[in-house]
Formats: C-alpha cells, structure tokens, sequence
C-alpha cells in the first residue's frame, strides 16, 4: 500500500521540463512496438492500418523493392503524428462516431 500512496502524491514532470530535457520528443522517429504501446494498441493492428489506411501517418525509412516488387523498410511513427491521430478520434457521444 506505501507504494500506491507513494505513487499516487507523486509530482508528474510537466511538459515543459520533458521538452527542456528531451527537445525532439514530439518529433522523434519511434518503432511501432512503441508507437502501439503510446496509443494503446498492437503492433499487428498498426500494420494492418498501414495496410488497410485509416491508421496514423508513418514513415518509412530507406525504402525499397523486394524481389515481389513489394516496398519495404523500417517504420517509423512521430509522438506528434500519433497524437493528432488520436485528437481526430475523439468523440463526445456513440452517435458521434460514424465510421473512419
């Protein structure tokens, strides 16, 4: 239990002393294991939206043709991009969320 209270009154770091410690964190190329991790998904349903459309916006790092003709290379998500893509998703009530 001393370690719940301990975590509960616990002083968050503010934005400002992220950015003060870490500059480019909004902006920062991140894998999609944790980009899924940052919006509470997986990392298959990243890819499927990649592949399907819908998911957030990516970048592909070095890209190029396989020997099928399929592109390839790392994925890379910005903490910016994932954020904005959770901002469109908002909803104030179930008859409000249609389907994106």
């Amino acid at each position: 239990m001393q370690l719940i209270d301990t975590l509960l009154h616990a002083e968050l770091a503010s934005v400002e002393k992220l950015l003060e410690n870490h500059p480019g964190y909004f902006d920062e190329a991140i894998p999609p294991s944790k980009a899924a991790d940052f919006v509470g998904s997986t990392v298959a349903a990243l890819a499927q939206m990649r592949s399907r459309g819908g998911g957030p916006t990516y970048i592909r790092i070095a890209p190029h043709k396989d020997r099928r003709g399929f592109i390839r290379g790392p994925i890379r998500y910005t903490r910016r991009d994932l954020i904005g893509w959770l901002r469109d998703r908002r909803c104030g009530n179930t008859a409000a969320e249609g389907v994106r």
